[in-house]
C-alpha cells in the first residue's frame, strides 16, 4: 500500500496544478480563463491515447475476457465492469470540473470530495458485511468536522450551484463504483481483481468521451467549443496532458481500492495522499502563478482531514480483535488474515510427503493426540468452521467458486493426513 500511496501523491500534484492553472488562465499560453467544459474533451482524448499504451506496455490487456465477433476472439468487457466504467467516468469528469470553478481553491474542493468519500466508506463496508474498525468511525467523525470547518469559512470561497451539483455527481459515482467493486472484485484473487481493473480501465474513458459528445450534440456551447475550436489551440496539448496525468493516478488509486481489505482501510490512505498533494499544488501555484493561497479555515479543516486520513491501523485488525499476522487463510481465498497454510503440491498425494515405509511413528506424533509436525510430514491446521453467510468466517471475503474449490481441497488434505496416521 505504501508505494501506491506515494505514486498517487506524486501523480496528483501535476494533475491538480495543470487543471487549476488552465482554468485560471495562469499559463504563459493562456489569454484568459478556460471553462472546464472546454478542457474536458481534450483531457478525455489524452486519457484515451494513454490508456491503450499503458495496457499494451504492461501486458495487462491479456487479463480481459474474450468474446466472439464474426468468428474472431476479441477482448471484451463484462456487464458489471461496463456499468462500473460508467460510474468511473462520472468521477473522472467531475474531478476535473471541480478544480475549474472560480472562487474555490484546490484544497477546498479536495476537502469536500475526500471528506464525502471518507464519510460513506464505512457505510459501504457495513452494507457489504465487512468488519468496520473503531479507527474507521473516528475517521468518519473527523471527516465531518473537516467539511464543516471548511464550509464555515464562508469568506474563503464562493460555491455555486454548478459546483455543488458537480461534487454530488462525484460522490454518486463513487457510491456506484464501490458497490459494484464490492460484489465482483476485492476478492484477494489476483486474476479476478486484475481483470476487473483492466476492463473498468478500458470502459471508463470511452464512457467519458461518449457522454461529452452527447452533451455537445445536445447543444452545450462550451462542450461544442471544446470539440472544435479549442482543439486547434496550443492549450489543447496542455489539456491532453491533464488526461495523461489522470491516467497515471487512476492506476494507483484503483489498485488501492481493489485491496481485498475493507474500504475503510484503503480510502484513508488515498485521501491522505490527495490532501497532501493538494496542499503542495495550492502553494506551488501561489508561488509560481500568484493564485490566492488557501484561507486559514481551509488549513484548519485540512488538519482535521489529515487526522481522519491517519485514523487507520498500520496492520490489519484480526476479526476477533488485535492484529493478524500476514499469513494465509486456510478457509477461503489465500488472503493475508492469520492462519498458517500448507498449499497442496502438484504430482503429490494432497501435498503431503509421508515418511518412508516401515518407519515408526515418534512419540509426539498426531496419532498420539498431538498436532505437532512430524519429520517428513507437514500437517495442515484445523479447518475454519463453516458459516451460513456468503463470506469467509475468518477474513470476510466473498466465497468465489475458486475459493470454495480450494477450501474443499484443503479439507481433503486434512482428512488424508488423519487417515494416513491411523
Amino acid at each position: 500500500m505504501g508505494w501506491l500511496t506515494l505514486g498517487y501523491f506524486l501523480a496528483y500534484i501535476p494533475y491538480a496544478m495543470l487543471v487549476k492553472a488552465l482554468a485560471s488562465g495562469a499559463t504563459p499560453l493562456s489569454h484568459g480563463p478556460v471553462s472546464g467544459f472546454e478542457l474536458l474533451p481534450a483531457s478525455a482524448f489524452g486519457q484515451l491515447v494513454a490508456m491503450p499504451l499503458l495496457l499494451g506496455v504492461t501486458g495487462w490487456w491479456r487479463q480481459m475476457r474474450r468474446g466472439s465477433v464474426g468468428g474472431l476472439r476479441i477482448p471484451t468487457v463484462g456487464r458489471e465492469t461496463l456499468v462500473s466504467g460508467f460510474f468511473t467516468s462520472l468521477i473522472i469528469g467531475t474531478t476535473t470540473m471541480n478544480y475549474t470553478f472560480s472562487g474555490v481553491s484546490i484544497l477546498f474542493m479536495l476537502l469536500l470530495m475526500r471528506g464525502g468519500v471518507l464519510s460513506f466508506s464505512p457505510l459501504v463496508d457495513k452494507a457489504r458485511k465487512r468488519r468496520v474498525t473503531p479507527y474507521a468511525w473516528a475517521a468518519l467523525c473527523l471527516s465531518l468536522v473537516a467539511v464543516s470547518v471548511a464550509l464555515g469559512d464562508v469568506n474563503s470561497y464562493y460555491l455555486t450551484s454548478a459546483a455543488v451539483l458537480s461534487v454530488l455527481t462525484y460522490l454518486v459515482g463513487y457510491l456506484g463504483r464501490f458497490d459494484i467493486m464490492s460484489r465482483v472484485a476485492k476478492t484477494g484473487v489476483a486474476a479476478t481483481d486484475r481483470r476487473f481493473f483492466v476492463e473498468e480501465h478500458v470502459a471508463a474513458p470511452v464512457w467519458l468521451a461518449l457522454l461529452l459528445a452527447a452533451g455537445a450534440l445536445a447543444g452545450q456551447p462550451e462542450l461544442r467549443a471544446g470539440f472544435t475550436t479549442f482543439l486547434g489551440t496550443p492549450l489543447a496539448w496542455a489539456a491532453a496532458a491533464i488526461g495523461v496525468t489522470y491516467e497515471v493516478l487512476f492506476v494507483f488509486a484503483s489498485l488501492m481500492y481493489l485491496d481485498r481489505r475493507e474500504y475503510t482501510w484503503g480510502v484513508p490512505a488515498w485521501a491522505f495522499a490527495s490532501l497532501m498533494s493538494g496542499l503542495v499544488a495550492s502553494f506551488s501555484l501561489t508561488w509560481l502563478a500568484g493564485l490566492p493561497a488557501p484561507g486559514t479555515g481551509q488549513l484548519v479543516a485540512l488538519a482535521f482531514g489529515v487526522g481522519a486520513a491517519g485514523c487507520w491501523p498500520t496492520r490489519r485488525s484480526a476479526p476477533g480483535g488485535g492484529h493478524a499476522p500476514p499469513d494465509r487463510c486456510a478457509a477461503c481465498c489465500s488472503s493475508a488474515v492469520g492462519t498458517p497454510l500448507v498449499r497442496p503440491r502438484p504430482r503429490s498425494s494432497h501435498g503431503l510427503r509421508p515418511r518412508r515405509r516401515g518407519s515408526h511413528m515418534p512419540s509426539g506424533s498426531p496419532a498420539r493426540a498431538s498436532r505437532r509436525s512430524v519429520r517428513g510430514i507437514r500437517w495442515l491446521p484445523k479447518p475454519a468452521p463453516r458459516s451460513s453467510s456468503s463470506g469467509c468466517p475468518r477474513c470476510g471475503a466473498a466465497k468465489t467458486p475458486a475459493a470454495i474449490g480450494r477450501a474443499r481441497s484443503l479439507r481433503n488434505c486434512a482428512a488424508s493426513a488423519s487417515s494416513s496416521t491411523a
